[in-house]
């Protein structure tokens, strides 16, 4: 292909997931994209910004730093004018700092411009999610190690037009029922920026929903001003992080509320889109592609009666399609752990020490039945500075021979024991 791809990684926090995920871009197989990744630092953390040019002061990447309001959709909006003045370039693919790529992604994507030609807007229809022991568990999970979980489509047919999340915003009880972003954007073109030079994509004013309102812009730019654009599947592609526990979703879950009554006060924005998918909100005139795998194998996909699909559950370990998909994410899962266990030594032994932080992220880990010696110490150790013995000595136990690095621990585990046997 003759065009030129700008790649955006949006990043809030977590300088090491942040590279952990460039990782998996500059990995790819099977390709002729011509691509360039900047980095887009989006934080209200003054000190962010140089934390990730010093994790990366050996890349030669081109980091850039955007007004944040700590909400994501104004980090969103951003990426957006960046392509606006990168003008080099004819696409910008937007991935979130803290998912992965999976190691064909691009290769997929190349399929859409084979698909069709002068592509505006392309964005993705579910995304498979390494999950952790605390998400809502699925029959369907794989388990990968330390107790995360890989959660994927299996390439089974879908049908966008279909799904039951899909219902009329602008007529439904938001406040009292909610609503779901039930697609994600991947890439768009030059030309789509152009013809939005004055659009809001994303509600800067939303905690967790910023991107419903893209769903609505994306909607409107395909039947309303008749822009190129379709939904694809996600297979093979996006690889969504929810074992992130700094991740926004999670640290303002309970933001959920205040961000369905945003929706509600600018849904009329919409309510045009009526006049073309009927009160049914019927969204069948979109057009949807479902993407070939990667490798060219019978999957042995069966249909039910019932209209569900089924797999040969035996075939996942031994299918091209499959495999590699379980072996990437249990890769990357070991190197998340590992992440979180050097992030946990930076904010307990530094100078800047955050022991609150740490205290968090050694209590996900542990939640998430994690059985490692270094995690138990480490856990013993925020315990220790939080003053609460009892959980000081029963980390200090678990972590076995690991408490012979600590002379203080041993100290007080000595000093404890004796005072209680006296």
């Amino acid at each position: 292909m003759n065009y030129k791809f700008l790649i955006t990684l949006l990043s809030s926090s977590n300088s090491k997931l942040l590279k952990l995920s460039y990782n998996t871009i500059i990995n790819q197989h099977k390709h002729n994209i011509d691509y360039t990744i900047i980095l887009v630092i989006n934080s209200l953390d003054s000190q962010y910004y140089q934390e990730v040019c010093t994790e990366f002061k050996d890349i030669d990447v081109e980091i850039i730093e955007t007004e944040s309001n700590g909400k994501p959709g104004k980090g969103h909006n951003s990426l957006f004018e960046i392509f606006r003045q990168k003008t080099d370039f004819d696409y910008l693919i937007s991935i979130d700092g803290d998912d992965f790529l999976y190691p064909y992604a691009l290769y997929q994507l190349q399929k859409c411009f084979s698909i069709e030609e002068n592509i505006d807007v392309v964005c993705i229809y579910g995304n498979d999610t390494i999950r952790d022991y605390t998400s809502p568990y699925d029959s369907s999970d794989i388990y990968l190690q330390n107790h995360f979980y890989l959660r994927m489509g299996y390439n089974l047919p879908k049908n966008f037009a279909e799904s039951e999340l899909l219902t009329n915003p602008i007529r439904d009880d938001i406040i009292n029922d909610g609503v779901q972003t039930i697609l994600r954007f991947i890439m768009c073109s030059r030309e789509f920026i152009n013809q939005n030079e004055n659009t809001l994509f994303y509600c800067e004013k939303s905690n967790i929903l910023d991107d419903y309102r893209f769903y609505l812009q994306f909607i409107n730019n395909i039947l309303i001003n008749k822009l190129n654009g379709f939904i694809i599947n996600s297979d093979h592609i996006y690889l969504y992080n929810n074992v992130n526990h700094n991740s926004i979703s999670r640290t303002q879950n309970d933001k959920f509320g205040e961000d369905y009554q945003i929706i509600k006060n600018y849904i009329n924005e919409f309510k045009h889109l009526e006049d073309v998918v009927g009160k049914e909100w019927n969204l069948e005139q979109i057009k949807y592609y479902e993407l070939t795998p990667v490798f060219d194998e019978n999957l042995e996909i069966v249909c039910n009666q019932n209209g569900t699909y089924s797999i040969n559950k035996n075939n996942l370990t031994i299918k091209k399609n499959y495999k590699y998909l379980i072996d990437f994410a249990n890769t990357l899962s070991l190197q998340y752990y590992n992440i979180c266990i050097k992030n946990i030594e930076n904010d307990l032994f530094n100078e800047k020490r955050d022991k609150e932080k740490c205290f968090k992220l050694c209590l996900f880990l542990i939640n998430n039945k994690i059985y490692d010696r270094k995690l138990f110490i480490y856990t013993a150790i925020c315990y220790y500075y939080r003053n609460d013995d009892i959980n000081t000595i029963k980390y200090i136990e678990k972590s076995e021979y690991m408490v012979n690095k600590y002379q203080v621990l041993i100290d007080f585990y000595n000093n404890y024991i004796n005072s209680n046997h006296n």
